[in-house]
């Protein structure tokens, strides 16, 4: 895993002596929370979002106040109206996601972490870059969480867990003790799982999920407890 956040450091502290300007990829649910989210952090300016033509917009409220950029137009266009600016994946498919995850890896973009102030973080927790922490999120001691991670609200990892890349938790996910989950995986809301599990890579686990054993990789899961309903 690259490109963590010193684990020592406060994420205001973090925020604070980092001026900059955001551009969101997405203009889907996801990306509509992000505007609310960031009149908590003085010092992040929203440029805009990227419509990148793979869900149904929904910037609504304080949301639809923003610009909209098309996605032919990234990054050079945007650029060339707005300056210097940093981007975040706001998208919920993964293969989506994906794909912009190598656009901007390529282009060499620094994307933004954007971490709520109502989240409560160990000292010993490590966040990769391009992560979203949304309100009333709890992370425990040794947590590692990779880049491009999505924890949305009210969801707790507890110590030692490990999230690699592109991995998203709806609200109200609950992971206690060394569970480990896959790169390119998503968690439905208000699913959990018990201790020590391992959830493989690419997975779909369903809402209300309770994961008691290890998971595969590339499979759908759900139900208490959950089990494969057929491979992705």
């Amino acid at each position: 895993m690259v490109g963590f956040l010193n684990k020592e450091n406060n994420p205001a502290r973090y925020h604070r002596h980092n001026m900059n300007r955001l551009v969101i990829l997405g203009v889907g649910p996801q990306a509509r929370v992000i505007p609310d989210l960031l009149s908590a952090l003085s010092d992040w300016e929203l440029v805009g979002f990227v419509d990148c033509r793979d869900e149904r917009p929904c910037l609504v409220g304080d949301a639809a106040a923003y610009a909209v950029f098309d996605g032919s137009d990234f990054p050079e266009t945007i650029a060339r109206q707005t300056g210097i600016f940093r981007p975040l994946i706001a998208l919920s498919r993964m293969g989506h996601r994906k794909e912009w995850i190598r656009k901007i890896g390529e282009l060499g973009m620094d994307p933004a972490t954007l971490i709520h102030p109502t989240a409560v973080l160990s000292r010993s927790a490590e966040i990769g870059r391009g992560c979203l922490i949304c309100p009333g999120v709890i992370i425990g001691p040794g947590v590692k969480i990779g880049d491009h991670c999505i924890i949305n609200s009210a969801s707790t990892i507890d110590h030692d867990s490990v999230l690699e890349e592109n991995v998203i938790l709806a609200a109200g996910v609950h992971l206690p003790g060394f569970v480990r989950v896959g790169s390119g995986t998503f968690i439905g809301v208000g699913s959990c799982a018990v201790n020590h599990v391992t959830i493989g890579r690419d997975c779909l686990i369903g809402a209300g999920s309770v994961v008691t054993k290890d998971l595969l990789d590339g499979i759908l899961a759900a139900g208490v407890p959950a089990k494969e309903i057929r491979k992705l």
